[in-house]
């Protein structure tokens, strides 16, 4: 596999995409921050699922396996932002 500087502005897009949706959920008011969060939390699984297509025909069943994984910690993060509390706790 060549390595292009197209394949690396679009890695360092996605590394920068968590740091970014991070960053954006503590600035963010409450309501927009769960629907990022969401909206994020599905498209990164979109992207994980695309990927394990492809190690599923390469035969690279450790790869699909981690995205297994990552699948199921994403819908784990997506089902807290849906489930968060919409005001903070009086205390």
């Amino acid at each position: 596999m060549d390595v292009d500087s197209n394949l690396v502005a679009g890695r360092r897009g996605l590394d920068g995409g968590a740091r970014r949706l991070v960053a954006l959920t503590v600035s963010l008011k409450p309501v927009a921050s769960r629907w990022l969060n969401v909206g994020m939390g599905d498209a990164f699984m979109a992207l994980i699922l695309f990927t394990m297509i492809d190690a599923w025909k390469f035969g690279y069943y450790f790869y699909i396996y981690l995205g297994v994984v990552e699948v199921l910690l994403t819908l784990l993060f997506v089902s807290y932002a849906l489930r968060r509390p919409r005001q903070p706790a009086e205390g």
